[in-house]
């Protein structure tokens, strides 16, 4: 596997995780019905961002492991996992992030237009 297809696979995935750090933003506009109740609706949703960060770590550990395989070809069996494990990582959990996306950018509407009086 090339380093470019581990990059290829996390470029779509982190550009819905930048879309989802401009959404959250949304939060910070005050006087709005979403700075209100968004924070609340969305937080455990934006709590996703960290599949953001593990992304980027991913990329960072396969440039590593193709260097360290080239350098290093008694290492190549191990860094062979690592890449294998980062487009896993790729493949499976970085499209969550798009879904996140989709959570955040609805807004809290729906929940909130909910009566107290029905909890």
């Amino acid at each position: 596997m090339a380093i470019m297809d581990v990059v290829q696979r996390s470029g779509r995935g982190l550009a819905v995780a930048a879309a989802m750090v401009a959404a959250v933003s949304l939060t910070a506009v005050p006087g709005t019905a979403y700075a209100r109740d968004g924070i609340g609706t969305g937080a455990a949703v934006g709590l996703g961002l960290g599949a953001f960060a593990l992304g980027v770590m991913w990329v960072k550990i396969a440039q590593a492991a193709m260097a360290i395989k080239t350098q290093e070809p008694e290492r190549a069996e191990l860094m062979d996992a690592k890449l294998l494990t980062a487009r896993f990582y790729m493949e499976r959990m970085l499209p969550e992030t798009r879904l996140r996306l989709t959570r955040i950018s609805t807004g809290a509407d729906t929940m909130m237009s909910l009566p107290e009086e029905m909890f």
